[in-house]
C-alpha cells in the first residue's frame, strides 16, 4: 500500500522538465535520494517542503489537502547525479 500523501515533483533544470516524474512514493524521498523518472533521467531530492493546496471548479472550492513538494536537482549538499 502506498502512501497516501500527495507528491509534485518539481525541477528548474530544462532537461528534467519534459519528464514524467513520480507523483507516488513508498516514503516520503529524503534529501540526497535519487528520483527517477519514467524515461530513467535521474535526479537527486535537494529539498522538500509542505504546503496546503486549494483546487477552484468555477464558483466550487474543493477542500485543501496537503501536498509536499519534492524539488529536484543535479547537485545538492554532496550528492550529484550521475549522467545514464
Amino acid at each position: 500500500m502506498f502512501n497516501q500523501q500527495r507528491y509534485c515533483c518539481h525541477t528548474n533544470i530544462d532537461d528534467g522538465r519534459r519528464e514524467t516524474w513520480p507523483t507516488d512514493f513508498v516514503t516520503c524521498p529524503k534529501i540526497g535520494d535519487y528520483v527517477e523518472a519514467e524515461s530513467g533521467y535521474q535526479l537527486v531530492v535537494c529539498t522538500i517542503y509542505h504546503r496546503m493546496v486549494y483546487h477552484q471548479y468555477g464558483s466550487r472550492i474543493e477542500k485543501p489537502y496537503p501536498q509536499i513538494i519534492v524539488e529536484l536537482t543535479k547537485k545538492c549538499f554532496g550528492y550529484e547525479t550521475e549522467p545514464k
